[in-house]
């Protein structure tokens, strides 16, 4: 069993399927719910319905594809093989979402929605539960490990990047047209499938297939299926990232509407002024915070960073001029530093996999990584939802060319205290985590102890 880290150029293949899949989690978050109100005349009510329906899918998919993946025998690994196969289910449910018939009734666009909605998910699930769960397989070492994280994270904003510059640079003149969401559209199709293909090549020979070890009876298989749910390791840093992911859609979600209905910038100004070096200190970021978590652990830094977020977001929205853009620009710069911390929970549930490892003897880190995506996607949905009821709260009128002062400080206390008050409740969760630094070197140790003895 070898232990040494795999090398950079592996490690950074690996992370580069995140490209495509975080370029079209961040367009839906910023995009979907503007488009379908804005373009397809969807109600904002009806929207936000069609969006927390979805879940319930999702509610079953995420799992079922952790669990598969842990006990596919394809000679390909058992988790490769599912990164060329949802990437294209992906490219082509992408470009369903965004192409809704004109003229649509209210029923007709729900229904639409609804629908391409819940395919999009699934081809989600299959590229991106099996990516994730690939990451703990590559290496036992939970600091190893979390130098993957970080390189998936890195990626990860290397899609955001993108998601921000293709429409930034056409909205202004194309706008009307609906070419910047066409344009848009493309583009993250054909890197879904390009960067799934690249992590595919490079990590090769580092899966294997699942070992005939796994529960083959329905009580055991259920109690596989259900150890995620019963380990504290793993509910505390999931209940942290629910939190802080619902908060963070919902900021997606009315960004175009805080910036142009509060302050009053055009989406141009937006993408480039703001959200763009925001993402490119997100990625500088990440390396502090590696290193902060390999000489201290993951649980402090992780509540530093969200918790200082939460707060400063709450403080600082309300306040921004009107016409301005260099006050949010330099604010984004401030939460660019902070949010890197957000990757950290994602190495957590390696860790809460292992700690399961040793008490049960079976490696289901998919089922763990199936779980954590279904909880980041009922999030996902549950903030779109939410986004949608609150325009309709705070007074948003669908369609009108301009909306009342009070819409307007509306938006302002949403993106702000609402967004904040969620990762403040998600920073205050991880004091709890159980495992110390020590501890997580224990459980790395026994665990390659115990797969050196097969």
């Amino acid at each position: 069993m070898l232990t040494a880290p795999p090398p950079r150029s592996v490690q950074a293949g690996y992370g580069a399927a995140e490209i495509g899949i975080t370029a079209g989690e961040f367009f839906i978050q910023v995009t979907l719910l503007k488009f379908y109100v804005d373009t397809v005349g969807l109600s904002p009510g009806l929207a936000g319905l069609a969006l927390s329906l979805a879940v319930v899918w999702d509610a079953v998919s995420d799992p079922l594809m952790g669990y598969l993946s842990d006990r596919t025998r394809l000679a390909a690994g058992r988790r490769r093989p599912y990164l060329p196969l949802g990437a294209v289910g992906l490219a082509l449910t992408f470009v369903l979402l965004f192409s809704p018939p004109d003229n649509l009734s209210q029923t007709a666009a729900f229904s639409w929605l609804l629908g391409s909605y819940v395919l999009l998910n699934t081809a989600m699930t299959v590229i991106a539960v099996p990516h994730l769960a690939l990451a703990a397989d590559m290496t036992p070492n939970p600091r190893d490990r979390t130098a993957l994280f970080g390189w998936r994270f890195l990626f990860a904003n290397i899609g955001l990047i993108t998601a921000i510059l293709v429409p930034g640079l056409v909205a202004a003149e194309n706008a009307a047209t609906g070419a910047a969401t066409r344009t848009q559209v493309l583009v993250i199709a054909g890197l879904v499938v390009a960067t799934a293909l690249l992590s595919f090549r490079a990590t090769r020979g580092y899966d294997h297939p699942a070992q005939a070890t796994h529960p083959q009876n329905m009580r055991l298989a259920w109690q596989a299926a259900s150890a995620p749910l019963r380990n504290r390791a793993f509910l505390l840093p999931a209940a942290a990232f629910v939190l802080g992911s619902i908060g963070r859609t919902l900021n997606s979600a009315i960004a175009l509407f805080y910036y142009q209905v509060r302050l009053h910038l055009d989406e141009q100004t937006m993408f480039l002024k703001v959200l763009l070096p925001f993402t490119l200190v997100v990625a500088v970021s990440i390396i502090g915070w590696v290193a902060a978590a390999k000489r201290v652990g993951k649980k402090w830094p992780a509540v530093v960073g969200i918790g200082f977020l939460g707060v400063s977001t709450v403080i600082v929205y309300p306040l921004f001029p009107v016409g301005q853009a260099l006050p949010p620009a330099i604010y984004g710069v401030v939460a660019g530093l902070l949010i890197g911390a957000v990757f950290l929970l994602d190495a957590m549930v390696s860790d809460a996999a292992d700690l399961d490892h040793l008490r049960r003897g079976q490696t289901d880190q998919g089922i763990y990584f199936g779980y954590w995506r279904m909880a980041a996607k009922v999030a996902r949905a549950l903030g779109l939802a939410l986004s949608g009821f609150l325009l309709e709260w705070i007074g948003f009128q669908q369609g009108a060319p301009t909306q009342s002062e009070a819409t307007a400080q509306g938006l302002a206390i949403l993106f702000g205290p609402v967004v904040g008050a969620f990762f403040i409740a998600a920073a205050l969760l991880l004091p709890a985590w159980p495992l110390s630094v020590a501890k997580e070197r224990q459980i790395s140790r026994l665990v390659v102890q115990r797969l050196n003895r097969r």
